[in-house]
C-alpha cells in the first residue's frame, strides 16, 4: 500500500496469475537505507548521548526552533544541563534501570517546556527523542477509553466484525480522516480487508497493493517501531549533527527512532494520494509482519506519544485476536479433519492397502480436503477421484514433485508458474496440494483445485507511474480502482488444508511402521517356528534312526532264521512277509535320512568329505545296489559312459552317491515299465551326468519349483514322499560347486542332468548348463 512504503512505487506483483509486462523496476527502492537517512521530523528533538556522563555527541539542527538553543553549542555538554531537577532524576532513574520502551514517555521539562522523552540505544550511544507534551484534555481517560475499546473488540461476533471495528475504534481515538485495516496475502501483496472514513474522502475498500509497495527494508523496520508517525508530509527534516555516529564512524541508525525522516519518494507518494499526515501500527504474528491499521488525514495531523502507545497496544490485542480467531477456525476444522482422518486410517488397516483404504471405503481423501478431485500413486499406479489430470500428466507431475520439492508437503495455487508444462491442465489442477512420500510403496497422494479466474482491483494502475526512459522513477499519481484479471490460480489452500494433508501423512507413516512392525514379528515368529522345527527334525530323525536300524537288524535275522529251518511253516509264505517288512524299513531309513539331511541344509551344517572318486567305479555300485527295485519295476537299466571310464573327480562319495540315488530312484518310481538310461560325458574340466526316463514326465510349470523344499511335480496321492528330495540333490550339488536342471514334458518322460567340476567344489560360482542335445527321453540338459 502506498503510504506504507518507504522507497516503494506499487504496481502488480502476482507471478503466474497476473500480467507483468508493465512492472517497473523497483530494484533501486529494496536498496535505500531507509534506516540511516541523517535527519528526523521536525516536531520533535534527538540528543545522542555517550555514556556514562550522558554527553551530548550528536544532535538535530532544530534545537533552536524548539529549545532556542543552537544545536553546535550543545555538542560536548551533559544532558543534565537541560533538564530541571526532576527530569534529571527520572532519566538517571531509567538509566540506571535498564532502559526499555515501555518505560517511555518520560516526563522531561527543558527551559520551562513539557516535553515527551523517549530513549533506545544505537550504536552505542543512548538516544533520547522528546516530543512537546499534548494538552492534558488530549489525553483525558485514555485509560478508559483503551479499556472500553479492548471490550467491544473482544464482543466482535466475526473476523470481518472485529477488522471494522478495529477501524473505526482507532479512527476516533487518533481523529484521522481515514482508517483502514491492511491485511498480506501469501505473496505478501496486500489487500484494504476494513475501513473507516470521514465524509469525503475516497474509499480503498477491497484494493489491493503490490508487495513492492513495502520493500524489505520497511516491513524490517515495521518489527522494530511498531507505531509510524507522519504529522506533514511537507515538513523540513531536521539533520543530525555532526551526521556520523563518532564510536562508529558510520550515520546513526534510525531503525528505532519515533522521529526518523521518510524518503522523500514516499513523502511524494502520500501527496499524490491527497495525504497531508498518516500514521501506521504495525501487526505482528510469530514476529513477522502479518498487516498494519493505516491512518490518514488530509491536513497536518499529530498524536500525542501517549496516544500512540495505546494505538501499538491496540494494535497488539487485535492482531492477537485475530490469530486467535484464525486458529480457532483452523481448530474446528483440524477437529473435523480428525474424525475423517480416523476413518481413513480404520479403512487403511482394515483393508491392509493404502491407496483403496483412502479411496475405496464409504470415506475417502476428498472428504478430507475440499477439492475438484484427488489421485494416490501405490506402486507406480495411480487410483483417481474426481476431477483430476490423466495418467500421463500425473506421472509427469510426480517426477516434477520427487525432483523440485525437498519437503513432504508441496501446495501452490498456481501450478502452471511453477511447471509450465502443466498448464494444459488448469481446468482441473491450477492448485495442487500433496504429501510425499520418498521409497514408500504410497509415494504421492494428491488434491487438485480447478483455475478460478477473478478481477484483483489494484489501486491504480502501475504503468502510470512509469517515467519517459533516463528520467527519474516516480510514484504513480493515480490510485483510482485498476482491475486486472487473474488466471492459472485456484482458490487457494488454507492453513487448516494443509494441516489436514500433513496429519494423513503422519497417519500413513503410522500405518506403514505399524505393518512393518507387525511384519518383523510375523518374521521373527517365523524364524522361531523354523528353528523349533529343524531342532525337532533333528532330534526326531537321530532317535528313529536307532530303533529303525535295530529293528532291520532283527528282520534280517529272522530271515535266516527262516530260511535255514525246513520245519517252519510255509517258509515263501514267511519270507515274502519278511521281505515286505525290510523294504518297508529301508523306505523308513531313506525318509529319515531325507529329514535329517534337510535339518543339517538349513542349520548351515552340511559337511562334505572330498576325496578323489570314480565316477565309473559309483555309477556301478548304484547299477548293482539298484538290480532287484529295476526288476520288481520291470525297468531296464543302461549305462552309457563316454569316455568316462578313467574319470576321477574330487567328491563327496556318500553325497554324490545319494543325489545318483535320488535320480534313479525318480526314475524308477515316475517310469515304471520303461527304459532307463544313465549317460556320463567328459567336458573339459568338467563331468556331466543324465539320468534319463520315458515315464509320465513333468509339466513347465512344476520345472520351475519342483527343486523348491516340500514341493512336488505330482500329486502326493498318487506317489509318496516329502518332497525334500531333488531339493536336497539341489543343495549337494551345489555344495559340489555343480549345477543341475531337467528337461521334460508331460507323457515324454524327463532328463535330470548334473554337472560337477573335476577338481571339487572352488571359490567360484556353479557351473552353468549347455543347452539340452538330442536323444534320450526329453533330452539331455
Amino acid at each position: 500500500m502506498a503510504d506504507f512504503d518507504e522507497g516503494g512505487r506499487g504496481g502488480p506483483g502476482e507471478a503466474g496469475g497476473i500480467d507483468r509486462s508493465g512492472e517497473l523496476d523497483l530494484s533501486s527502492c529494496a536498496r535505500e537505507p531507509i534506516h540511516i537517512p541523517g535527519s528526523i521530523q521536525p516536531h520533535g528533538v534527538l540528543f545522542a548521548l555517550k555514556e556514562p556522563e550522558l554527553t551530548i555527541v550528536q544532535v538535530s539542527s532544530n534545537t533552536a526552533d524548539l529549545l532556542g538553543i543552537q544545536p553546535l553549542s550543545l555538542l560536548g555538554e551533559a544532558i543534565f544541563s537541560l533538564l530541571d531537577r526532576a527530569s534529571v532524576c527520572c532519566l538517571r532513574g531509567v538509566v540506571a534501570g535498564g532502559v526499555a520502551r515501555g518505560k517511555s514517555p518520560l516526563p522531561v521539562t527543558v527551559a520551562g517546556a513539557r516535553f515527551d522523552g523517549v530513549l533506545h540505544r544505537s550504536g552505542g550511544l543512548l538516544v533520547l527523542e522528546i516530543e512537546p507534551s499534548q494538552p492534558e484534555e488530549c489525553c483525558d481517560n485514555l485509560l478508559e477509553r483503551t479499556f472500553a475499546i479492548v471490550e467491544r473488540l473482544r464482543a466482535a461476533p466475526t473476523v470481518a466484525e472485529l477488522c471494522q471495528r478495529a477501524a473505526e475504534e482507532i479512527g476516533r481515538l487518533t481523529s484521522f480522516d481515514r482508517t483502514m485495516v491492511y491485511r498480506f496475502h501469501g505473496d505478501d501483496h496486500g489487500e484494504v480487508i476494513a475501513e473507516s472514513c470521514a465524509p469525503g474522502m475516497e474509499s480503498y475498500l477491497h484494493l489491493h497493493y503490490p508487495a513492492s509497495d513495502i520493500p524489505e527494508q520497511a516491513r524490517r523496520l515495521y518489527t522494530i517501531n511498531r507505531t509510524r508517525h507522519i504529522v506533514d508530509v511537507d515538513y523540513p527534516p531536521a539533520a543530525i549533527l555532526p551526521p556520523d555516529n563518532p564510536l562508529t564512524g558510520e550515520p546513526l541508525d534510525l531503525s528505532s527512532s519515533v522521529l526518523r525522516s521518510v524518503s522523500p519518494v514516499h513523502l511524494q507518494y502520500l501527496r499524490n494520494m491527497g495525504v497531508r499526515a498518516s500514521m501506521s501500527v504495525s501487526l505482528l504474528r510469530g514476529g513477522a509482519l502479518s498487516g498494519l491499521i493505516a491512518c490518514h488525514h488530509r491536513s497536518p495531523h499529530r498524536v500525542s506519544f501517549r496516544q500512540r502507545m495505546a494505538c501499538e497496544l491496540l494494535g497488539q490485542i487485535f492482531a492477537w485476536k485475530l490469530e486467535t480467531r484464525e486458529q480457532r477456525a483452523c481448530a474446528e476444522a483440524r477437529l473435523r479433519a480428525s474424525a475423517v482422518r480416523a476413518r481413513l486410517l480404520e479403512q487403511m488397516t482394515s483393508r491392509r492397502d493404502i491407496a483403496g483404504g483412502l479411496s475405496a471405503g464409504p470415506t475417502t481423501v476428498l472428504d478430507l480436503i475440499d477439492a475438484g478431485g484427488a489421485a494416490i500413486c501405490q506402486e507406480g499406479r495411480w487410483t483417481r477421484l474426481g476431477e483430476t489430470p490423466d495418467a500421463a500428466d500425473l506421472d509427469a507431475l510426480g517426477r516434477w514433485l520427487e525432483t523440485h520439492s525437498a519437503e513432504t508437503t508441496y501446495a501452490t495455487e498456481c501450478l502452471p508458474a511453477e511447471q509450465p508444462g502443466l498448464e494444459h491442465v488448469k481446468d482441473v489442477a491450477s492448485g495442487v496440494l500433496a504429501i510425499l512420500f520418498s521409497g514408500a510403496p504410497c509415494s504421492v497422494v494428491a488434491w487438485f483445485r480447478p483455475e478460478v479466474e477473478k478481477s484483483v482491483v489494484w489501486a491504480g494502475d502501475p504503468g502510470k507511474g512509469c517515467p519517459p526512459g533516463g528520467e527519474p522513477l516516480l510514484p504513480r499519481a493515480s490510485f483510482a480502482a485498476w482491475r486486472q484479471l487473474v488466471r492459472l490460480r485456484s482458490s487457494p489452500w488454507e492453513p487448516c488444508d494443509v494441516a489436514a494433508a500433513e496429519d494423513l501423512r503422519d497417519a500413513i507413516v503410522g500405518v506403514v511402521l505399524s505393518r512393518a512392525s507387525e511384519l518383523d514379528r510375523l518374521n521373527r515368529e517365523l524364524q522361531e517356528a523354523v528353528r523349533v522345527r529343524d531342532d525337532f527334525l533333528s532330534m526326531a530323525s537321530h532317535e528313529l534312526r536307532t530303533p529303525l536300524f535295530t529293528l532291520a537288524l532283527q528282520i534280517d535275522g529272522l530271515a535266516r532264521a527262516a530260511g535255514g529251518r525246513r520245519d517252519a511253516p510255509a517258509p515263501e509264505r514267511l519270507l515274502s512277509r519278511i521281505d515286505v517288512a525290510r523294504r518297508q524299513v529301508k523306505r523308513l531309513e531313506q525318509l529319515v535320512g531325507g529329514l535329517l539331511d534337510f535339518s543339517r541344509i538349513s542349520a548351515g551344517k552340511l559337511a562334505l568329505d572330498l576325496q578323489e572318486v570314480s565316477l565309473a567305479g559309483l555309477l556301478r555300485d548304484v547299477e548293482a545296489r539298484f538290480s532287484d527295485d529295476l526288476k520288481a519295476a520291470g525297468c531296464k537299466l543302461s549305462v552309457r559312459l563316454d569316455g568316462c571310464e578313467d574319470v576321477v573327480g574330487r567328491w563327496d562319495p556318500m553325497r554324490l552317491d545319494q543325489v545318483l540315488t535320488n535320480l534313479l530312484s525318480n526314475a524308477i518310481k515316475y517310469g515304471a515299465g520303461a527304459p532307463i538310461e544313465i549317460e556320463a560325458a567328459r567336458r573339459g574340466d568338467h563331468v556331466r551326468v543324465a539320468v534319463i526316463d520315458h515315464g509320465i514326465g513333468i509339466d513347465p510349470d512344476a520345472q520351475a519349483r519342483i527343486f523348491e523344499r516340500f514341493e512336488r511335480a505330482v500329486s502326493s496321492g498318487h506317489y509318496s514322499g516329502f518332497g525334500l528330495g531333488l531339493w536336497i540333490v539341489h543343495h549337494i550339488v551345489e555344495r559340489l560347486g555343480g549345477a543341475i536342471r531337467v528337461s521334460s514334458a508331460p507323457g515324454q518322460g524327463a532328463t535330470f542332468t548334473v554337472e560337477l567340476p573335476l577338481a571339487g567344489p572352488g571359490p567360484g560360482a556353479p557351473a552353468s548348463l549347455e543347452p539340452p542335445r538330442a536323444g534320450g527321453g526329453a533330452g539331455n540338459a
